[in-house]
């Protein structure tokens, strides 16, 4: 069974394996602000070359770690490994990230003093961006 909310947001099919579409009606563009940094990686660095083209998406914080996810791991002598990036992964237009990372729209570099400080500068940077983008738009 469907919630009544559910049901007002998506447009569903007779079937139960239908695909499920959202009704033009109810989409709201809102500006959206995504975290990233050196942490960032694999499933959510293919999340953000699908974001990249989303005009109401920013990206703030480092560049991300630039990996597909997808490592061969290399046994060394004296018990070292290393990993070795298996997949060649693109933006749509052929943009390379592997081995780069992603650069965010809006670089907040972590510094020593901003870590030890225990503030969040990116999250910061977000918000005040977001309240600037409000007040000056009509979104």
């Amino acid at each position: 069974m469907v919630s009544s909310r559910l049901a007002s947001w998506f447009q569903f099919g007779e079937e139960s394996g239908d695909l499920v579409e959202l009704k033009s009606e109810s989409n709201h563009i809102v500006p959206t602000y995504v975290l990233i940094g050196r942490n960032t990686a694999s499933a959510a660095e293919d999340f953000l070359v699908y974001a990249d083209s989303l005009e109401h998406f920013t990206t703030v914080g480092e560049p991300t770690y630039g990996s597909t996810g997808q490592p061969m791991i290399v046994d060394l002598p004296g018990g070292g490994t290393f990993r070795v990036c298996t997949k060649r992964d693109t933006y749509p237009d052929g943009r390379e990230f592997v081995g780069y990372g992603i650069q965010p729209d809006i670089l907040v570099e972590r510094t020593l003093d901003i870590v030890r400080s225990g503030e969040d500068k990116v999250l910061d940077r977000a918000f005040a961006d977001l309240e600037s983008s409000i007040t000056s738009s009509a979104f």
